[in-house]
């Protein structure tokens, strides 16, 4: 849990857990107190080898945080602590990194999938003294960091593993959020962003409105009633209304071609192995089978698609679903190949 301390310049922030703080240069927060530190928070697992040749960079979603792929981590597991170095942030503007909630009056700049990008890298080298990741891992924004990472540095990860990724929230996906944050920012407490009361009721309203585009028919016909609310209730208690509409904001911009100027052109220039793991009934970022611009367009591409009426959220099923033990496999079998000289 997050625990926000008032300060002349920001606040305090502390996990429960046994992660550490790194301060990044690669972002600045200027409010009318004075400069926030960008403070990303990590936590990892193993063991760095000698040759500093084992580290994996684990990415989170949207609205996840550095335990996002805790069920893939494990003795046996997909990110096995016994033979990688397992780092996962929590990327700027959630989770324990700064974000809008550790500045008074919600004073924090907008920021994009590759700011997020540049501050984590920025703590892999220079926390770690790492030159070259083995593979970095995201889920859904978690993998839109991951291909821009593989785009703007392409000597910098070995492999990528793209949990339902895509080359860019689609004209379906930016007006889903544009209507989620108009939920949000439309709740009294708001107040054009600078309030001190949390609009919990907008935050309910937009996770019961976002949820049916995470998972498919199929699966909302069997699935219990009350799901949609579960997860409006969820973002209500446990994000910080700003931090949630910027982080959302950072998806709602990402396109691949945004600063290569094409697709292809962003594509062409990625050198790792990658992993695509794409949802068959994923309707929110949309799956395109074969037509799939990662598909055509990078070069060194493993696809194993996740055969499930899930959606979007086929990424993310408990351990021992279905999902779960088809996403660990294929991560394990990719590892393998990839360790291979």
């Amino acid at each position: 849990m997050l625990l926000i301390v008032s300060g002349d310049a920001g606040a305090t922030e502390t996990c429960g857990d046994d992660g550490r703080y790194f301060n990044s240069t690669k972002f600045e927060i200027k409010t009318k107190a004075g400069i926030v530190k960008t403070s990303i928070y990590y936590t990892t697992e193993g063991t760095l080898n000698a040759e500093r040749s084992n580290a994996i960079l684990l990415l989170p979603g949207t609205s996840g945080d550095h335990t996002s792929s805790n069920e893939f981590i494990g003795p046996g597991n997909a990110f096995d602590p016994a033979k990688y170095f397992i780092i996962t942030p929590d990327p700027i503007g959630g989770g324990c990194s700064v974000s809008p909630a550790a500045t008074v009056d919600h004073e924090f700049p907008p920021y994009d999938v590759r700011d997020m990008v540049k501050t984590v890298v920025e703590l892999v080298q220079k926390e770690f003294n790492i030159k070259q990741l083995l593979a970095v891992s995201g889920i859904s924004q978690g993998a839109f960091e991951s291909l821009q990472l593989g785009v703007d540095m392409p000597s910098f990860a070995k492999a990528l593993i793209l949990i339902v990724p895509s080359v860019r929230c689609n004209t379906t996906c930016q007006d889903l959020v544009s209507r989620m944050e108009e939920k949000i920012t439309a709740d009294p407490k708001w107040q054009g962003g600078a309030y001190r009361d949390n609009p919990t009721r907008g935050l309910f309203e937009a996770g019961t409105f976002y949820y049916p585009w995470l998972y498919s028919d199929a699966y909302m016909e069997k699935a219990p009633p009350g799901k949609a609310e579960e997860l409006g209730r969820k973002w209500a208690s446990a994000w910080d209304a700003k931090s949630l509409v910027y982080r959302y904001d950072a998806s709602k911009t990402f396109d691949i071609a945004r600063y290569w100027g094409s697709t292809e052109g962003a594509l062409s220039r990625v050198t790792a192995k990658v992993l695509l793991l794409r949802s068959q009934s994923d309707r929110l970022l949309g799956y395109e089978g074969d037509a799939d611009p990662l598909v055509r367009g990078l070069s060194h591409v493993t696809i194993n698609d996740i055969a499930s009426d899930v959606g979007h959220m086929a990424c993310c099923q408990g351990v021992g679903s279905a999902e779960n033990k088809f996403i660990r496999a294929s991560i394990i079998a990719f590892l393998q190949d990839v360790a291979r000289p």
